[in-house]
């Protein structure tokens, strides 16, 4: 059994730790990325710094299940020609202690852990999740190290990764449950940093949109973020606007028609996807179930 000791500090701080960790020859060291630290540390404490062939990256308030770095190191373990240059893992909301908590488990399956898993079939994943995911560093050295250019560091190295020739790959296996904003001021906060982030992105790799030579990355996941990243959250508020002024403008019924059947459409996505997600999720836990007896009689 291994036992780790996990320090919080500040970034000069652990700079001299890790001087001084150096001359005793450890092993490694285990970095838990915060999002406001300072980025010079990562720029000195790279990954050109380790000399292990894969990395795994997670966030400080995520933890994984004990057999997630296993599902996702089983992928690069059958890459022989080291096509594949990051793997994602399913992110799973662990603190479900109230609605808002509880909306965001529903959108984690239904609008990122499912739209990752249809985008693996075609090569066109944009987001490798920073809770969870799992690196080549020959990828990563050949898309250009970690970057603090844009508020969404995970979504634009993974697509630098795409960029670079390599397949990016999805494990729904490998489960990481992490923490979600627990009030309404906190969720703001992160979707706007969230939704600026992968814009400022999506320009940055706008060369890629429509390119044919980027298969289904450039013809299909950069389109996607183009309508439902740029074009929807542009115009939403004037249809709202539209939408308001229509219930005073004798179309009240119409609109709220309307309003029901695109309701329905976005809900019929969740009724379908959820119970499919506990058929997975069921699956894996008779897997491990198996596994662990067939150990025991191993031993025995």
């Amino acid at each position: 059994m291994v036992t780790h000791q996990v320090h919080f500090t500040d970034a000069a701080t652990l700079y001299n730790i890790m001087r001084v960790g150096v001359t005793y020859h450890l092993a490694g060291f285990g970095l838990w990325r915060l999002g406001t630290e300072d980025h010079r540390l990562w720029n000195f404490y790279s990954i050109a710094h380790t000399d292990s062939e894969f990395a795994v990256c997670i966030d400080a308030d995520t933890q994984l299940r004990p057999d997630a770095v296993r599902k996702l190191m089983q992928h690069f373990l059958t890459d022989k020609n080291h096509r594949i240059g990051a793997v994602a893992g399913n992110v799973k909301v662990g603190n479900q202690r109230n609605m808002l908590m509880r909306w965001q488990e529903i959108e984690y399956t239904t609008s990122q852990n499912f739209d990752r898993m249809a985008y693996s079939y075609i090569h066109a994943v944009t987001v490798v999740p920073g809770a969870i995911g799992a690196f080549r560093k020959e990828a990563i050295v050949r898309a250009g190290g970690l970057t603090t250019d844009t508020l969404a560091e995970d979504c634009d190295l993974t697509m630098r990764i795409n960029e670079a020739g390599y397949i990016i790959e999805n494990e729904n296996y490998a489960v990481a449950m992490t923490e979600a904003p627990e009030n309404v001021r906190q969720f703001v906060k992160q979707r706007v940093r969230w939704c600026f982030g992968v814009m400022q992105t999506f320009w940055k790799h706008r060369a890629s949109l429509f390119n044919p030579r980027k298969k289904g990355f450039g013809l299909w996941a950069m389109p996607n973020m183009l309508i439902f990243q740029y074009i929807i959250p542009t115009f939403s508020p004037l249809a709202d606007v539209l939408m308001f002024i229509g219930l005073f403008s004798g179309n009240a019924l119409q609109i709220f028609l309307y309003y029901l059947l695109f309701l329905a459409v976005d809900a019929s996505v969740s009724i379908m996807v959820l119970p499919l997600d506990y058929v997975l999720r069921t699956f894996q836990e008779l897997s491990q179930s198996h596994q662990g007896r067939a150990a025991v009689v191993g031993r025995a």
